[in-house]
């Protein structure tokens, strides 16, 4: 496999007029950034990682992470960033199996190395890489989904996706040299290597930062004059916990942000919106890690918040029978790795598992998750109705439904001493349709590697 076009040239623009980039305390300009990838390629090659192959890398610090992932899209080698805190539980699913190398702190790591994980003699043989043969094709990255609902899927994205992808970012978040973008989401999953890449491509300065409490977050955007950052629910619950979502119409130098990456209570929608400073958009946006953005929100007053806006241009959506949202075209992975027969397959169409419904002017309003529609009493219900019926008594900090043949909720009190008075706003507000006879109080609800709750530890409770 080779490359078709001098990536690098491409996707890092040579001007002197561009920003920098700054990894905490370490700062580069963008011919410093270049000069580093460069010379990491005769490593790589050094090392027989060439194009084609397929590269598992572990290393928690940054500026690696950026060098690599240049380095490989350079060379055509598919790079997938993973957390060193979650190997082992990669390598006793079986998930380390697509890969041909394992790269930690840019170093090649023989398998059988790896002794500082507590796993067993017999994890560490099927640890051995094989010479087998794998159906790359045009794969050029690839990503796990998030695991939410069960083992991690591991997809693939090609040159178009990566191109098309990028362009979008930038149109849509204006990216430009002048501006000023913190990326504090992880370069493993898609919306923090996406924002990376498009805002180098830009031109723009990019900060890199760890968000370690709701004060430091403000701290960062109102140091750093911050013109433009992706928001998750995770970072924005931190805000409004705190009171400080409150203070966010004081940083006057920012000019967009998002909610991405997951849906929020109307509730924090609103404190956002009516908080945010005059001159900043707030842009809602929807999508799969195994596509593009689906739907984008340009939301103007509250009422725009009850939606999730509409499609965007070129992305087919369609609506199944069973009310699940169907995306097909542009933006859709280039495959879907199996497993079982070590291939990438070849993916037309990514069932998103949300339920929606589209209004007359093509807006689109999510229902909730396919599978977390159920029957209660013989009246269909959503778990989340259920969960924000649960919220409504005031009492709570936290609350998630599952169904394991009957309805289960997990709850975080606000005030251990609650629990009594809980249950008896619970007596007298639940609808009789509503069979909810177990319910488990938690200090707190169990979330994976990207903040979301893990239904799959909820179910092992």
């Amino acid at each position: 496999m080779t490359t078709s076009f001098q990536r690098i040239n491409d996707l890092i623009p040579n001007k002197v007029d561009l920003g920098l980039i700054e990894i905490f305390e370490r700062s580069v300009d963008y011919n410093t950034l270049r000069s580093d990838i460069r010379k990491n390629l005769k490593k790589y090659n050094d090392l027989n990682i060439v194009p084609g192959k397929m590269v598992l890398i572990i290393t928690r610090k940054s500026y690696d992470q950026i060098i690599t992932i240049y380095s490989f899209l350079e060379l055509g080698v598919i790079g997938v960033i993973y957390s060193p805190d979650e190997l082992q539980l990669l390598i006793l699913n079986g998930g380390y199996k697509p890969f041909d190398y394992i790269l930690k702190d840019r170093d090649y790591v023989l398998p059988g190395i790896l002794n500082s994980l507590t796993i067993s003699e017999t994890d560490h043989e099927l640890l051995k890489i094989s010479n087998k043969v794998q159906d790359h094709k045009d794969i050029i990255w690839g990503f796990f989904t998030s695991g939410s609902t069960g083992m991690r899927k591991l997809i693939g994205i090609n040159e178009n996706n990566l191109n098309s992808r990028i362009e979008s970012e930038k149109r849509l978040f204006k990216l430009t040299n002048s501006s000023r973008c913190l990326n504090f989401l992880n370069f493993s999953h898609e919306l923090g290597f996406y924002n990376l890449l498009a805002g180098i491509s830009a031109g723009s300065s990019l900060f890199v930062r760890n968000i370690l409490s709701a004060q430091h977050f403000y701290n960062t955007l109102y140091d750093l004059r911050i013109s433009m950052f992706i928001g998750v629910p995770k970072l924005w619950s931190m805000l409004l916990d705190s009171e400080l979502i409150l203070n966010i119409k004081n940083l006057k130098s920012l000019e967009l942000c998002t909610i991405s990456g997951g849906s929020l209570s109307f509730e924090l929608e609103s404190h956002i919106f009516e908080n945010l400073a005059e001159n900043c958009e707030l842009i809602k946006t929807y999508g799969q890690t195994e596509t593009s953005r689906s739907l984008v929100n340009k939301v103007k007053s509250m009422e725009d918040l009850k939606y999730l806006g509409k499609k965007l241009e070129g992305v087919s959506l369609k609506i199944s029978s069973s009310g699940e949202l169907i995306h097909s075209g542009m933006g859709v992975m280039a495959g879907l790795y199996s497993f079982k027969e070590k291939i990438f397959k070849k993916v037309k169409e990514v069932n998103t598992g949300d339920v929606f419904k589209q209004n007359d002017d093509g807006t689109f309003l999510m229902i909730d998750r396919v599978d977390r529609i159920i029957k209660s009493n013989d009246v269909r219900i959503s778990l989340t109705e259920i969960e924000s019926l649960l919220m409504s008594s005031m009492l709570l900090e936290e609350a998630c439904c599952i169904f394991n043949k009957e309805i289960l909720a997990f709850i975080v009190m606000k005030n251990e001493e609650e629990k009594d008075c809980f249950n008896l706003w619970l007596k007298l507000n639940t609808p009789k349709y509503i069979d909810l006879k177990k319910i488990y109080f938690l200090n707190n609800l169990p979330v994976n590697s990207a903040g979301k709750i893990s239904y799959e530890k909820l179910r092992m409770l």
